[in-house]
């Protein structure tokens, strides 16, 4: 079509040189010379180094709206479309995914938006997803009173939001040992203009942190699941999460993965939110961006330095933004 432009996408391994092909990416003209069509954020749920038998799926959400779509790399001839664009019965509203996460023990996907709404789903056969189950902002009261992002909230919580000085993103975190799922809320100091905007000329940083893990069991006679939200309070039970702008977050037990003395319990290492990072195409003049980097321990609520200093006044700008490496134990062979 002549109101489309095509997007060629591949993977690339910079360690093993490796580069495996996606399908095109259709998003329309005027989008693209705005930026406004590309991938936001993309996972695999596993490496596609490793995948004899076609069990590899990319995922991702792109454009503005976020719409979610899947594919098998080296294989598909087109992505696939997946959830919803827009709420129910709410005009327009789109859906907008935040992150998403692929579990191996479950072979599920899970997937949250930007109003706190949850989905699982099964995508072992490529042609035909499942939807394990959805799980509503308003199903769990107290995070549809702490998010003052989500576009259903009002213009009260629109006009507080604009004068505020906080932002609040949130994370998927899964443990594949214990089969848990948690939502890592961040929340960040920003500085906004005159006009509400962000103002880049003043760094942000973030602040603090809250942990919650989803628990759905399965229903009773009616069938419906049992759903709950359980604030960890306190500590991680020994866990250390792995969370940042690109990729999966993940989780590391430093007692039992042999991570003693480089990885501490208990704790959140953290990257820059992609949410603030500056696009590495942006044309603004700005002094930050990629620099907020850190290790908050859930236990004492302190925040260390992790490899960049966290004080405002050597921040400056990374591009592109620092990000969480995980290896395939086919590289940590290779190099062993």
């Amino acid at each position: 079509m002549r109101d489309l432009c095509g997007i060629d996408m591949f993977l690339y391994n910079p360690l093993t040189h490796r580069h495996v092909n996606l399908p095109p990416l259709s998003i329309p003209k005027h989008k693209f010379r705005k930026g406004q069509g590309c991938p936001v954020k993309l996972i695999l749920s596993s490496p596609p180094d490793e995948d004899e038998d076609g069990k590899c799926r990319a995922v991702m959400f792109f454009g503005n709206e976020h719409r979610l779509a899947y594919c098998c790399p080296g294989r598909s001839k087109e992505w696939i479309p997946l959830g919803d664009l827009f709420h129910d019965n709410e005009g327009r509203i789109p859906w907008m995914y935040q992150d998403i996460i692929y579990s191996h023990t479950k072979q599920s996907l899970f997937c949250m938006t930007v109003c706190s709404d949850f989905e699982s789903w099964d995508l072992r056969d490529p042609h035909s997803p499942i939807m394990n189950w959805k799980l509503l902002n308003h199903d769990m009261p107290l995070f549809a009173a702490a998010d003052n992002r989500c576009p259903r909230c009002g213009k009260g919580n629109a006009d507080r939001l604009k004068s505020s000085s906080f932002e609040l993103f949130k994370y998927l975190v899964f443990d594949e040992r214990s089969d848990r799922l948690f939502v890592v809320s961040r929340r960040v100091k920003i500085h906004r203009g005159p006009n509400g905007y962000h103002d880049y000329s003043f760094p942000y940083q973030t602040v603090g942190f809250v942990v919650d893990q989803i628990i759905v069991l399965p229903g009773g006679n009616d069938g419906e699941k049992k759903k709950e939200l359980r604030r960890m309070d306190g500590n991680l039970d020994g866990m250390s999460f792995f969370i940042g702008a690109k990729g999966h977050g993940f989780v590391v037990v430093p007692n039992e993965d042999n991570y003693n003395g480089h990885v501490e319990p208990n704790c959140i290492y953290f990257t820059d939110s992609h949410q603030l990072t500056p696009r590495p195409w942006s044309k603004k003049k700005v002094s930050c961006g990629g620099h907020d980097i850190g290790i908050f321990n859930y236990e004492n609520s302190t925040f260390s330095s992790c490899y960049y200093p966290r004080d405002l006044e050597s921040a400056r700008r990374m591009n592109p933004a620092p990000t969480w490496f995980t290896p395939s134990s086919s590289f940590l062979s290779s190099v062993a």
